[in-house]
């Protein structure tokens, strides 16, 4: 037992060891540019290594795992804001309207994790990574959903917000919609006569959208 212990601390160290290294590349470098020979010698252990634990043996394991680790980094982050007393003290619609303003923090603070994101999509559908491989990471994205939706229910019962909404459809058209404008200025103008203001467009689309949930 003492013995299969070790071996499982021993494991799970090499596993971290490889996250955390690949997640520094695919932040620094870019998804596509990133080899599992680049991992290997980032983390310090031969590439061989990387094949003999299930958590690392495809590139794209270790990115699905990092993908995951930088969700939760990122909402731990915002756990302040949520249990805040500004935040418990609003009625449901004010509650909403401070979660929608975390799509700026995003954009004014994690672009390498927004760049990320992009490239994290565009990897797994050019992959055709499975859905069942990837419902880890749903879980990790899906963690802004709870307090939206208890904000809704709040906002509901409280009167601030319109009861004639299905919670789930709307924060995900929401979110879609919010973050893909985000992930679209992060990467800068396309055409040369783009008056790029990202925080302005993104502060229009979430009024927008507040406006629209307001009773």
């Amino acid at each position: 037992m003492e013995k299969h212990t070790k071996w499982t601390i021993y494991r799970e160290e090499r596993v971290e060891t490889v996250l955390s290294a690949a997640e520094i590349l695919f932040l620094e470098q870019g998804i596509e540019n990133v080899k599992m020979t680049d991992i290997a010698q980032k983390a310090g252990i031969g590439v061989a290594s990387l094949y003999r634990y299930p958590a690392t043996a495809t590139k794209t394991r270790i990115l699905i795992s990092v993908g995951e680790r930088l969700w939760q980094k990122l909402l731990a982050g915002y756990t302040g804001v949520f249990e805040s007393k500004a935040f418990l003290s609003a009625d449901g619609y004010h509650r909403i309207r401070m979660i929608l303003a975390l799509y700026l923090d995003l954009y004014a603070f994690h672009r390498d994790f927004i760049m990320f994101i992009d490239e994290f999509d565009a990897y797994c559908l050019e992959n055709k990574v499975p859905y069942e491989e990837l419902s880890g990471y749903e879980k990790a994205v899906s963690g802004f959903y709870e307090p939206y939706r208890a904000a809704c229910e709040r906002g509901m019962a409280d009167g601030s917000v319109r009861t004639d909404l299905a919670v789930k459809d709307v924060y995900l058209a929401v979110n879609h919609s919010v973050l893909a404008l985000v992930r679209k200025m992060a990467r800068g103008a396309v055409l040369a006569g783009d008056d790029v203001r990202g925080a302005d467009e993104i502060k229009i689309l979430i009024e927008m959208f507040a406006e629209y949930l307001k009773k």
